[in-house]
C-alpha cells in the first residue's frame, strides 16, 4: 500500500486507484496514519535542501558500488570452476566421440552414432556453449555500463 500512497502523492496512479486511496483514507484509520506520514515527509524532503556530494566521493561511492554488483553477479547459476570445469567434459567427450566414431563401443553398447550425428551433436553442444559465453560477456559488459554510468545527483 505503501507504493499505492506514493504514486497517489505524485499524481502517478490510475482513477481507480486514486478512487481507492481517497477511501482508505476516509475509512481506514491505519491507512490514513500512513498517508499522513507520507504526506508529512514529502513535505519535509521538499522544503529540505540537498548539500550536492563531492566529484571525488561520488567517484569513490561509484567504484565501490561496481565493486560490490560485480562481485555478487559472478555468483549467478553456477561458479565459474563448475562452468569451466562442464566446458572440459564435453570438449572431453565430443573429441572422444569424434575419435572413436566408426569403431565399436565397449562403454555405450546402445550409442550407435553415424558421422553426420557426431558432427550434428558436436555442432550444438559447441554453439550452445558459444552461446553461454557470449551470454555472460553481454551480461558483464552491461552491468558494467550500467554502473559505471552512475550518478546520483
Amino acid at each position: 500500500m505503501e507504493d499505492l500512497i506514493w504514486r497517489y502523492i505524485d499524481g502517478d496512479c490510475t482513477d481507480d486507484e486514486k478512487k481507492m486511496v481517497e477511501s482508505n483514507i476516509l475509512n481506514d484509520p491505519a491507512f490514513n496514519q500512513e498517508y499522513q506520514e507520507s504526506i508529512a515527509l514529502n513535505a519535509f524532503l521538499a522544503k529540505t535542501s540537498f548539500t550536492p556530494m563531492s566529484q571525488d566521493f561520488e567517484r569513490r561511492l561509484n567504484k565501490k558500488i561496481l565493486e560490490t554488483v560485480a562481485s555478487k553477479t559472478s555468483q549467478e547459476l553456477l561458479p565459474r570452476t563448475w562452468i569451466y570445469g562442464l566446458v572440459i567434459l564435453a570438449i572431453l567427450g565430443i573429441a572422444t566421440a569424434l575419435r572413436f566414431q566408426g569403431t565399436e563401443s565397449s562403454y555405450i553398447p546402445l550409442l550407435q552414432l553415424d558421422e553426420k550425428a557426431t558432427n550434428m551433436v558436436a555442432w550444438v553442444v559447441t554453439s550452445f556453449l558459444v552461446l553461454v559465453g557470449i551470454d555472460q560477456g553481454f551480461r558483464k559488459w552491461i552491468l558494467l555500463r550500467k554502473h559505471a554510468q552512475i550518478s546520483l545527483f
